[in-house]
């Protein structure tokens, strides 16, 4: 099926799942291989990486590119990468991801803050037990500044980007605030 064509200045939702029968990548090596992938990749100019959260099985992200190439190219490097980091933290060889990721194009405030909502608390949605008053540790969350009931970390890490469209900086607040659901 043909993708979606992007939309200039518009962020997009992106999920990827594992293969079957492959170790979980909610754990703590897991985790340290995303993030020193995401910080490789946080050089390139036209393809970012703004949020995300790690399950059990799947990776969900809140990407910005320039076109539907840069998010291709970005998409393709992250996941390749990735895919080989963790084989050889697993010890194993061939796919670790299902043949494509899922995207889908944010238009409009609400779809933006919709999606930041269940990017940021999708552990919830699985069933995943949190300290209480805290975002998700496999999350962005905590250097999520928009939460009206916790102070994030202002200053983004060396692994992710700065959101540049409008939609993620501040667009997204025109369908009102996102209060932590953990509080």
């Amino acid at each position: 099926r043909k993708r979606v064509e992007l939309v200039r200045e518009s962020p997009l939702h992106v999920d990827v799942r594992v293969k079957d029968g492959l170790p979980s990548l909610r754990r703590g090596p897991e985790h340290h291989t995303l993030r020193k992938v995401l910080a490789r990749c946080r050089e390139r100019k036209s393809f970012r990486v703004v949020h995300y959260v790690i399950l059990f099985n799947h990776v969900h992200f809140i990407i910005e590119g320039a076109c539907r190439q840069d998010i291709a190219r970005g998409m393709g490097g992250v996941l390749t990468s990735l895919a080989r980091q963790l084989n050889k933290l697993w010890g194993l060889k061939g796919k670790v991801f299902e043949a494509r990721y899922h995207d889908h194009v944010l238009r409009s405030p609400t779809e933006t803050r919709n999606a930041l909502a269940y990017v940021l608390e999708n552990a919830k949605r699985h069933g995943v037990w949190l300290p209480a008053g805290r975002p998700d540790p496999f999350s962005s969350g905590q250097f999520f500044t928009g939460w009206s009931n916790y102070r994030g970390t202002s200053a983004v890490p060396a692994w992710l980007a700065a959101a540049q469209t409008w939609l993620l900086r501040s667009g997204w607040t025109r369908a009102g605030p996102m209060r932590l659901a953990f509080a």
